[in-house]
């Protein structure tokens, strides 16, 4: 499946909020030319400076309906992006203050898509002690608590 890669989800997430840099368009057409062929996945492989983001973006997104795949939408896209940093995280790729860092950031670009309020008061934990008080709650350590989380984001079967 065209989601399942890294760079693409999170490029998806980045395309929806407009803040794609132009050349990963470029580098991830180029890279997924390995493994897929379409026509606009071709178009948008060669594609040179200067770029025309809407040319880029609009490229992109015809590459997902060419291979079979929907292109998610913004709810999509951001369980998609929380649930591989959760998956990196919990295979110990990811440090988890890291993890946690960019679920608040997620967060709080897509306000209600995530547990808000959770990925910021553990995000803000190691510096504010309400804030280590509410994260951690009934969990014996904010390591547990976040892991407990990023279960979740992960879903069933992932424990």
């Amino acid at each position: 499946m065209l989601l399942i890669a890294p760079a693409t989800v999170a490029l998806v997430v980045a395309d929806i909020l407009g803040a794609a840099p132009d050349e990963e368009y470029v580098a991830w057409a180029q890279t997924l030319l390995e493994t897929h062929d379409s026509p606009s996945l071709r178009h948008l492989a060669v594609e040179e400076p200067p770029y025309f983001r809407p040319q880029l973006s609009r490229l992109f997104r015809a590459v997902f309906a060419e291979v079979g795949a929907p292109f998610p939408d913004g709810p999509q896209a951001v369980t998609l992006l929380a649930r591989l940093v959760a998956q990196q995280c919990l295979a110990g790729a990811l440090p988890l203050s890291e993890g946690v860092a960019q679920l608040y950031r997620l967060s709080s670009a897509f306000p209600g898509q995530l547990d808000d309020g959770f990925w910021q008061v553990a995000d803000e934990a190691p510096d504010c002690d309400y804030c280590w008080g509410e994260a951690t709650g009934t969990y014996p350590s904010l390591e547990a608590a976040i892991r407990a989380h990023l279960l979740e984001l992960v879903g069933p079967g992932a424990g």
